[in-house]
């Protein structure tokens, strides 16, 4: 009788411990059930995407389509677009970019932005100017983007000449080539270009690209610019012509192998460039 009654107490034990457990682990499943995060780049209850704006192509002063580009995912519940307090009617939206119609803007200024969807808004101050009139470019994100040649606020104000990129020549000299910009309808005589302190003759030009014959020389060279009629200087380039050792005046001319700046010359040509013709010469043995 002493046992069973011992074997009752025990069982009645292990039953509240068990009780108690399991009301422990209910609990602590509850609380981290309740306070589960998001990961970045989402947020709310539900985790949800946070858009945002990356620019904009705007409409003009009267009125129009407004393209926002951006990261606005796939879920756009309650999307509205608000430019300075005005709603921008939504046309149509995707996950990168958000079309919508916008009224007359009163003034030339820039505009506050508010992008709402799915609860969470995105909102950016001083942000939103309409289409302004450049001259020689595209409005975006507010400001005049210029075509190549031009610049100003407005994009109508016609850039210096310059050069971005030009190629190198052997140091007895050749052909090169330059980008940059040149006028919008430059002639061969409109400049004279000098490597260093000896001239460049241009044998082709445009706006935007010309080609010539540099000089001998050797090392690192400035470029200079300057107006053929009343020789003002327009651009300078700090060392930014380069004369390579291992090229040959005219890469031999075809009739060669340019070999670290020396033409060894296909027979029958001859002389330093391979550019003299002999047809007596016996060939190579």
């Amino acid at each position: 009788m002493k046992f069973i009654s011992s074997l009752l107490i025990i069982l009645s034990i292990v039953s509240i411990c068990l009780s108690q457990t399991s009301s422990s682990v209910s609990s602590v499943s509850s609380s981290s059930s309740s306070s589960q995060e998001c990961l970045p780049g989402y947020s709310g209850v539900n985790c949800t995407f946070n858009h945002n704006v990356t620019g904009y192509v705007p409409a003009y002063a009267h009125g129009g389509y407004v393209l926002f580009w951006g990261d606005f995912g796939e879920t756009h519940d309650g999307l509205s677009v608000l430019i300075g307090g005005t709603t921008c009617s939504i046309f149509v939206a995707y996950f990168w970019m958000i079309k919508c119609y916008a009224g007359v803007l009163p003034e030339n200024t820039f505009y506050n932005v508010t992008v709402t969807q799915n609860g969470i808004t995105w909102f950016q101050d001083n942000y939103y100017r309409y289409q302004t009139n450049c001259v020689n470019g595209e409005t975006l994100n507010g400001y005049c983007q210029c075509e190549t040649g031009f610049t100003g606020e407005l994009c109508d104000v016609e850039s210096s000449p310059y050069i971005n990129t030009i190629s190198s020549s052997s140091i007895d000299g050749g052909h090169v080539i330059a980008d940059g910009w040149f006028g919008q309808d430059p002639q061969i005589g409109t400049f004279s270009i000098l490597i260093g302190n000896k001239k460049l003759r241009i044998v082709q030009i445009g706006s935007t690209r010309f080609s010539g014959v540099a000089p001998q020389g050797n090392g690192s060279q400035d470029i200079t610019i300057y107006n053929s009629t009343n020789n003002q200087l327009l651009y300078t380039g700090i060392n930014s012509f380069q004369y390579d050792s291992t090229l040959c005046y005219g890469d031999c001319f075809a009739n060669g192998i340019c070999n670290n700046g020396v033409c060894e010359c296909f027979y029958p040509w001859t002389g330093p460039y391979c550019f003299e013709f002999n047809s007596c010469q016996c060939p190579q043995i």
